[in-house]
């Protein structure tokens, strides 16, 4: 497990302990293959990616539903009380990630995302997002320098819960 998948876990543990109760359902939006761990922290798990091998993988894994579309046009179920954007937002533009993050609601919001910008074909991002644009939202954040730990500089950022 990476480091980063400890600090999502933290924050993730402080929330639930906080609230006294895990999540009923979370959306993990750019899911990848998942993450196994996640099923500690909510009741029900969806996952969405538009790579449908890798959504295969998060059913082994244990998400609950996959869906093979692309992030933006996935409507969130009501029932749904948190939701995961793991490595995901910075692959597409701003304008509509700032649209998603405003049509969340009040549910629990757990972002990561680079604090550098790199080239698409590098990594296909599209978008730098900064710890002021996600203040300015409501969120708290995090940032982690890059060096032994992380190859590149990291923000982390959650809106929603006490924590």
């Amino acid at each position: 497990m990476s480091i980063e998948d400890e600090i999502i876990q933290y924050i993730l543990a402080k929330t639930i302990k906080a609230r006294g109760r895990k999540f009923n359902c979370t959306v993990d939006l750019g899911c990848g293959q998942g993450k196994w761990w996640l099923k500690y922290y909510t009741n029900y798990i969806i996952g969405v990616d538009h790579r449908w091998k890798d959504l295969q993988l998060a059913k082994i894994v244990g998400y609950n539903e996959v869906h093979c579309i692309d992030m933006r046009e996935f409507k969130i179920p009501d029932k749904c009380d948190s939701v995961l954007m793991i490595q995901s937002i910075e692959h597409i533009p701003k304008e509509d990630g700032l649209k998603m993050i405003r049509s969340f609601g009040n549910r629990f919001i757990l972002i990561t995302t680079p604090a550098e910008f790199f080239p698409v074909a590098y990594n296909g991002h599209v978008s730098l997002w900064t710890v002021d644009d996600f203040k300015k939202l409501g969120f708290k954040t995090a940032t982690f320098m890059k060096g032994i730990i992380f190859r590149h500089k990291k923000i982390v950022a959650w809106r929603g819960e006490r924590v």
